[in-house]
């Protein structure tokens, strides 16, 4: 049954009203006189579903919650009958004001919802409906916004009016949507924003017949725009674009602009339509274009009827450069008779018109262009129809009718030019050169075709003239007719007339004298004068000649040059006397010149030239082929001679009294000069004599022969210098010698004689000599071997042959090879090692030599399979190694497979760390204990102990026997902290005899701190390592001074040591390349740096190896490679230098005494870095 109260249902401030269970009303009404509401800390809802079904909820008063829980009165489900208030005032659905801190809660007013899913269904619309209106009255939906100015107010912004009107920011809109903002609204009244890219912004659908569909009245603008549009992504798209596809005949236009008002100013320029169009890219690129599809109406019209002294059109073109203000262009095919241009003047009283002006400021260039340029690029064609083809370039057209007064004149001119030059101001070099008429016309040569450069018609006249030309007296600048050739503007016949009508024609060519005159008459040319005739009296250059039945110059002066040619010649004779004959005919069949001397005591040709720099006698002959350019005999010479050539100059210059030339590279059949002797004793001698006191490099015979290199081939070339063949047979005793060479020096100054000197190389393989066949004696003159050095007759030295190997390097340095003796067998069938060298004996420099030392080893190298290698070596000391290739200084040294010296005159130490190094205080304890049993005597473990830096016994362990880092050695580590230490030292202690190993007192405990390792007692020191995880940790291994106690070590803490160093970063000091092995040696508190440009490998082996020679020279090895080593200082500065030119150090401090060290450092934080040691060798000299 219905719930009926006629008070509200309330609750206090602690109590709560509830529903626990559902209350479902079915056909009946739920009505409240009063209110439902609820204080701010109190709530009403319903525990569970309220369901209203087929009933209303009447409510009288208002639906409140003080909690914004107003949506749970139906509990979230569905009220199937309508929500309607009462009647009896207004009333409002709100929600509760908030505090004044706190944001007013949202109102959703929403449509019934169907569950998503795939049927299409729609969801319920959402209709404001305002109440119903009795007559003619009014209702109106009307929206209400808060006021942004402070005050606080709620009020209208939006309002659909009862006609169907909708207003923004007016309650009275005149229009269906009418947009009203005030004088201070501060925001654009209405914008657009479409993000959607082919979709229309704005679309108008009108169906407007005579009322504007858009109207804007913007008459308050004065600086503005009325319509601003910009479209800076446009590529082919508009602005605006506007289209009519109208049929219709009205007058009217498709876009119109129309400026009624008198805006006329001279200092402003007003404007109807104005186009700023600022793109300058693209010769496509249009600011103003008109496509009109017209074929009879005019495309564009202006109407300036009212212009007086102003212009139709006016443009501005002050930028162009090869561009045009004006382009007229058609491309149509149509023969009809038309004007692309039409100028009209069509008032026959306006006498002053010029129809068309045109002015050029500028003085144009012939080869530019023109004031005014007609260009007819006629194209005729054979379907072209319609007569003969008459297109004039320019046509004038001038009639003259009327009546012509009584005493009056009349002067019509088809074409007038008015030329004056005479105002300029012209320069020194400044020329003026002007032309009333120039025309310049060219034809062509398929079918038939006639040129005329000027027809002249004149008829009908009671006088006519068909050229009249008045022209200053004819002189060097004034003549009246001028013919100039097409093929050279400079080459001209002209005529001009002077006083008393003498007359002159006169040919002109500007780069020649061939300017002739011929005459072609159809009768004989005759020449009629009261003076005479006379050729060339003035002595010009007019030239003669005189031509035969066959030849045109048989005779031919040449005046200007003062030249005669004869016989088969040209009008350009190159000789003072030129003389030619034919091939085949015309001056031919006899020699060209021939000189027959019976006079037995006088010379037949006698030449007397005084020429300094050009030949005397100058014969080419290039068609000769299997005969003699000059060809002499002599069969009757007694004591004279076929040709005799004598040179008596002084001048030092370097010449050739005979000089023959062979010069094609492809005449290989080619001898440039033949000498045969068939009697005497001698074919040839050359008698080179030389005397004077000036410095002479003088030759008797230079043979030069030079080959050149080839574009492409791969042809064998056997080149010969001299090549001597003697081939001598005979029955009695003789001796033959391919070549005697007998070299006399004398004593009276200081001379230097050498019988031969050959100088070979640049060629892959050089051999300087090649003697086959019998020995060589170098002093002997009957060599018992191949090879004999013969000393000369004496005593002691003075009677030794030597043979000497040496080098021409000026600058000897350490490795240098300064001879060597191989032992080959070159020829051996089986090829490979057998042709390799099998035996050597080399000379080694030791050092850089210098003013006082040549250090140099014997090196005797023996094959065995391949080239021979080293196994015996003799030092500059006297020592001779057998088996090795280290340095040692003196007896005999036997190689061990370590490297390491073993000879009877060294003290020698090893250690392979069959204990463990410990701590010291674990080598003091007493001696029955495990643990110090265990431990090294020779050797202790250090390291930093101060802060968080700690070390114990367990930093050194041995690696497991399974495990993959075990490599035969000793492992130690760091304790994890950036700086950890782990270093292995001689032990250092004293022993005493009650304590420790019962030693004699104040004695070190080992030989490797109690004997003294000095710098000048030969030292040489090894290890072996094996690296870990080389980006943790750095190390140095080798021999110093000091331990770095409680501090990070450096390279530049000893004054005196021989380092090898590694280390990922700068730890140690400066480093070119960190992860690069270096070196560093110190001399006195000088450091030298080495970068031995090799990166350290993780868990690698490597074997270090320092020798220092009597010199106190360190040299240095990585598994048994030989390392250069730096001597400048500068190497620390910067880091490190790599060396490839001294293989040793510079000389220690002398008396210098070293322990040798081996260490690690951490160099991150929790970095346990493991490092192994398999063993360390050191040796010296026995003795004081």
């Amino acid at each position: 049954m219905p719930l009926y109260t006629t008070g509200p249902i309330s609750g206090s401030s602690t109590d709560t009203v509830r529903f626990s269970h559902d209350v479902e009303i079915v056909g009946g009404n739920l009505a409240v006189s009063g209110s439902i509401s609820g204080s701010a800390v109190d709530s009403i809802f319903f525990g569970s579903d309220v369901q209203i079904v087929g009933g209303n909820l009447v409510c009288s008063g208002s639906i409140k919650s003080g909690d914004g829980f107003i949506g749970n009165i139906v509990g979230g489900t569905e009220i199937s009958g309508d929500v309607v208030l009462g009647n009896s005032g207004n009333r409002s659905i709100t929600v509760a004001t908030t505090a004044e801190s706190t944001a007013g809660k949202d109102l959703t007013i929403q449509a019934g919802s169907t569950t998503n899913g795939s049927s299409n269904t729609d969801g319920g619309d959402l209709i404001l409906k305002a109440g119903q209106a009795d007559g003619t009255g009014n209702s109106s939906i009307v929206f209400h916004t808060q006021v942004n100015d402070g005050s606080g107010d709620v009020s209208e912004r939006m309002r659909i009016h009862t006609n169907g009107t909708i207003g923004i920011g007016t309650n009275n809109p005149t229009a269906n949507m009418h947009i009203k903002q005030g004088s201070s609204g501060g925001l654009t009244l209405l914008t657009l924003q479409n993000e959607d890219t082919d979709k229309k912004a704005l679309y108008i659908d009108a169906d407007n017949i005579d009322a504007n569909v858009i109207d804007i009245a913007a008459d308050a603008v004065t600086t503005a725009n009325v319509i601003d549009i910009t479209a800076d992504g446009l590529t082919s798209g508009a602005a605006i674009n506007v289209t009519s596809t109208s049929t219709s005949t009205t007058a009217g236009s498709v876009f119109k602009i129309a400026a009624t008002g008198n805006r006329g100013s001279d200092s402003n320029a007003v404007i109807g339509l104005d186009l700023d169009f600022d793109s300058t890219a693209g010769t496509a690129t249009r600011a103003f274009r008109i496509d009109s599809e017209q074929t009879t109406g005019i495309v564009a019209e202006i109407n300036g009827d009212a212009i007086t002294t102003g212009k139709v059109i006016d443009i501005s073109a002050d930028a162009l450069t090869t561009g045009i203000a004006l382009n007229i262009s058609s491309d149509s095919s149509s023969t009809s008779s038309r004007k692309l241009a039409s100028i009209v003047n069509d008032n026959t009283a306006a006498v002053g018109v010029t129809p068309l002006y045109i002015k050029n400021d500028a003085a144009i260039p012939a080869s530019s262009g023109a004031t005014l340029l007609v260009d007819v690029d006629y194209q005729a064609t054979s379907t072209l129809s319609g007569g003969d083809i008459t297109s004039p370039g320019l046509f004038i057209d001038y009639d003259l009718t009327g009546v012509i007064a009584s005493s009056q004149f009349a002067y019509p001119t088809g074409m007038r030019i008015d030329l004056h030059h005479n105002a300029p101001t012209i320069n020194a070099s400044g020329v003026i050169s002007s032309t009333g008429i120039d025309i310049n016309m060219v034809g062509g040569t398929s079918g038939v075709q006639t040129v005329d450069g000027i027809n002249v018609n004149v008829d009908g006249g009671d006088a006519n003239t068909g050229l009249y030309i008045d022209a200053p007296a004819y002189d060097a600048t004034n003549r009246h007719i001028r013919l100039a050739s097409a093929a050279d503007s400079g080459d001209y016949w002209e005529i001009g007339v002077g006083a008393a009508g003498s007359t002159t024609i006169a040919t002109v060519d500007d780069d020649g004298t061939n300017a002739h005159l011929s005459l072609s008459l159809d009768g004989y040319f005759a020449v009629d004068t009261a003076l005479g005739v006379i050729f060339n009296e003035a002595g010009n250059d007019r030239d003669f000649r005189i031509e035969s039945n066959d030849e045109e110059y048989m005779f031919f002066l040449d005046a200007g040059n003062n030249r005669i040619s004869i016989g088969d010649s040209t009008n350009d004779p190159a000789a003072t006397l030129e003389i030619t004959n034919h091939a085949s005919a015309g001056a031919t069949g006899v020699p060209l010149l021939q000189l027959n001397n019976n006079d037995v005591d006088k010379i037949a040709l006698d030449i007397n030239a005084a020429n300094t720099t050009a030949p005397v006698i100058d014969i080419t002959a290039d068609a000769v082929e299997d005969s003699y350019v000059i060809h002499m005999s002599a069969d009757a010479l007694t004591t004279g001679g076929a040709l005799f050539i004598d040179d008596d100059s002084s001048d030092t210059g370097t010449r050739s009294t005979v000089d023959i030339r062979q010069n094609h590279a492809s005449a290989t059949g080619a001898t440039a000069l033949t000498v045969i002797s068939d009697g005497g004793n001698t074919g040839m001698t050359l008698d080179k004599n030389a005397s004077g006191t000036a410095a002479q490099d003088a030759t008797a015979l230079h043979v030069d022969f030079d080959r050149t290199v080839p574009g492409s081939g791969t042809n064998a070339h056997n080149d010969i210098g001299i090549n001597l063949d003697v081939n001598s047979r005979s029955l009695g005793t003789s001796t033959v010698i391919g070549m005697d060479i007998d070299v006399t020096g004398h004593s009276d100054g200081t001379s230097t004689a050498t019988g031969l000197t050959v100088d070979v190389g640049s060629a892959d393989t050089n051999y300087a000599a090649l003697f086959n066949g019998g020995n060589v004696g170098i002093g002997a003159t009957d060599p018992v071997s191949l090879l004999e050095v013969r000393g000369p007759t004496g005593t002691g030295d003075g009677c030794a042959g030597v043979l000497t190997i040496s080098t021409a390097e000026t600058s000897i340095v350490y490795n240098d090879v300064l001879g060597k003796l191989h032992f080959q067998a070159p020829k051996e069938s089986d090829g490979t090692d057998a042709i390799t060298v099998a035996a050597a004996i080399e000379a080694v420099a030791d050092t850089t030599f210098d003013a006082t030392s040549n250090y140099t080893n014997m090196l005797f190298k023996l094959g065995e399979s391949g080239a021979a290698t080293e196994k015996m070596k003799l030092s500059y000391g006297g020592h001779l190694q057998v088996g090795t290739t280290s340095t040692a200084d003196s007896g005999l040294e036997v190689m061990n497979k370590g490297n390491f010296r073993r000879s009877s005159g060294r003290y020698y130490l090893e250690e392979f760390f069959v204990k463990r190094p410990q701590l010291n205080a674990t080598i003091d304890a007493v001696h029955t204990t495990e643990t110090a049993r265990s431990a090294n005597e020779n050797f202790e473990i250090t390291g930093r102990t101060d802060g968080s830096f700690s070390i114990y016994d367990t930093n050194v362990f041995w690696p497991s026997v399974s495990g993959s880092s075990e490599a035969g050695g000793m492992s130690f580590m760091t304790m994890g902290q950036v700086g950890d230490q782990c270093i292995i030292q001689p032990h250092t202690d004293i022993g005493a005899p009650t304590i420790n190993h019962e030693v004699a007192p104040d004695q070190p405990m080992t030989a490797w701190s109690g004997i003294s390792w000095k710098t000048d007692k030969s030292l040489q020191w090894e290890c072996a390592i094996t690296s870990g995880d080389v980006s943790s940790y750095g190390f140095w291994a080798g021999l110093g001074q000091s331990n770095p106690g409680n501090a990070s070590w450096s390279y530049t803490t000893d004054a005196d040591q021989a380092f090898f160093l590694y280390c990922a970063d700068d730890t140690f000091g400066a480093l070119t390349t960190n992860g690069a092995m270096h070196f560093i040696y110190s001399v006195g508190g000088t450091d030298y740096l080495t970068n031995l440009n090799f990166a350290l490998s993780d868990y690698t082996t490597y074997r270090f190896r320092i020798n220092i020679d009597a010199n106190r020279r360190i040299k240095i090895h990585v598994n048994d490679t030989w390392y250069a080593i730096t001597r400048t200082h500068t190497g620390t500065t910067a880091g490190g230098v790599t060396e490839s030119t001294h293989y040793t150090s510079n000389a220690l401090t002398n008396d210098k005494n070293f322990t040798p060290f081996i260490g690690i450092q951490s160099l991150g934080a929790f970095a346990f870095p493991t490092h192994q040691v398999h063993y360390q060798k050191i040796s010296r000299l026995i003795g004081y």
